[in-house]
């Protein structure tokens, strides 16, 4: 399969680490890098979210069942319509907000983003922003 390009890549917050911890990517100290978390006071109806399920993320709305206490985030065309139920707590442990960059230039090196592998699927995959591939001859 081939990455889908035509998707603007969605930002996660964070910086990037080797398998053995180590910073391996300096991040652009001069691009604000947007924070993704969410808080209490930004628990609004129809909020756009990306929901953590088993390492991949899903696109999808936040709606208020019982505020402040119990939440729902609606899938992004998932069968049923039905609201994936969460608590507060959950909420702000396993949904983060959706940000998506106009361009691709303002992604700074290091960012973390999340991108859709493919139109067909409905999931982003998580990833860090990296330079350009430079063959060695």
């Amino acid at each position: 399969m081939k990455k889908d390009e035509t998707e603007a890549p969605h930002i996660m917050p964070g910086k990037q680490t080797d398998i053995n911890g180590q910073n391996d990517l300096q991040m652009d100290k001069n691009v604000p890098q947007p924070f993704c978390s969410l808080s209490d006071d930004c628990l609004t109806n129809g909020l756009r979210v990306l929901l953590r399920q088993d390492g991949l993320f899903y696109p999808g709305r936040l709606t208020c069942i019982l505020p402040p206490d119990i939440y729902g985030v609606l899938v992004d065309k998932e069968r049923g319509n039905k609201p994936h139920i969460l608590s507060r707590e959950e909420v702000i442990n396993e949904v983060i907000h959706d940000q998506q960059p106009a361009t691709v230039s303002e992604l700074s090196l290091g960012a973390r983003v999340c991108a859709y592998w493919s139109s067909k699927m409905n999931y982003l995959h998580p990833g860090t922003v990296a330079g350009p591939d430079v063959e060695e001859d």
